[in-house]
């Protein structure tokens, strides 16, 4: 008994310090998002019931962990990259790089057909439509999704990516860099306009297209770090200067019931909420995407 209090114990303090972490980086992208909004945002209550959404999330995590865990821990520990470049290691700060940009090509891979797949099938766009349920969309946006959709990423993403990289590929350092900083960037509330750059890397202003309200922005935009796989099978939507479109899901209000938001995302269906239909071409949904653009402005 006392060795499961203590794992217990240990576990709530891993997702507080976790949750602390997060709490930081929202708060740094706050202070940009308090100077240069790009939509409406939320206040402090906003962010600090995102946050309580990422640490309920992790508590069920844990309890889940009892079965992923083992499945994981049978995995090859070097995966497919490994086994091909047996002799290949990432030293010194090109090779922490390299191996960053390795990782992150290929989780984006996986990640946009777990992601699209969250959209497209039924069952899981209900775990998946807490994360899209947000009016007030800014970083903390980033950690607000149901148990069920960590689920569905760490099976979907996270375990085909550990195939393929294995569990020692990706630093520290670029763990931080891609899931502490570029995850809650790629959802701040602020308004930047890469450009050119947006060919390359996903940015706020194009991610929030995918986070749009209106039928224009649905099933566009999957990927989190290269818009090219987007462009590659059929998704990418670039935004117009000056695009920033309000956020949510037609025909709902943002639930307030933190628990069955995270643990029952079901239960809240109505009829008006639906599984976003297939994405409008953007020449004619160019007009409509405009109009939501200049009244979220």
């Amino acid at each position: 008994m006392l060795e499961i209090g203590k794992q217990i114990a240990e576990t709530l303090l891993g997702i507080l310090q976790l949750m602390a972490i997060a709490g930081a980086v929202v708060a740094a992208f706050g202070l940009a998002e308090y100077w240069r909004g790009a939509g409406r945002g939320g206040g402090l209550k906003h962010r600090g019931y995102n946050l309580m959404v990422f640490g309920l999330n992790f508590m069920g995590l844990a309890v889940v962990g009892l079965v992923l865990d083992p499945i994981e821990a049978r995995m090859p520990e070097h995966g497919l990259i490994g086994w091909l470049l047996p002799d290949w290691q990432h030293q010194g700060w090109a090779g922490m790089l390299l191996a960053t940009a390795v990782y992150a090509v290929v989780y984006d891979f996986f990640h946009y057909w777990s992601h699209r797949a969250q959209h497209e099938i039924p069952v899981l766009w209900l775990f998946h439509r807490v994360h899209h349920d947000d009016d007030a969309m800014d970083a903390s946006t980033s950690v607000r999704h149901s148990l069920g959709a960590g689920v569905a990423g760490t099976v979907m993403a996270h375990f085909p990516t550990y195939l393929v990289c294995g569990g020692g590929l990706l630093p520290y350092a670029g763990s931080i860099a891609l899931f502490w900083v570029w995850f809650f960037f790629s959802h701040a509330n602020i308004r930047l306009e890469l450009g050119r750059l947006g060919w390359l890397v996903v940015g706020p202003q194009q991610h929030r297209l995918h986070h749009g309200v209106s039928e224009a922005y649905h099933n566009r935009n999957y990927a989190q770090f290269f818009p090219f796989y987007d462009w590659l099978f059929g998704t990418l939507r670039q935004p117009l200067p000056g695009e920033w479109p309000a956020t949510g899901v037609a025909g709902e209000a943002p639930s307030r019931n933190i628990l069955l938001q995270v643990y029952m995302p079901w239960r809240r269906r109505t009829a008006a909420a639906h599984v976003p239909p297939a994405a409008e071409p953007a020449a004619a949904a160019e007009g409509e995407a405009v109009a939501d653009g200049a009244r979220s402005a």
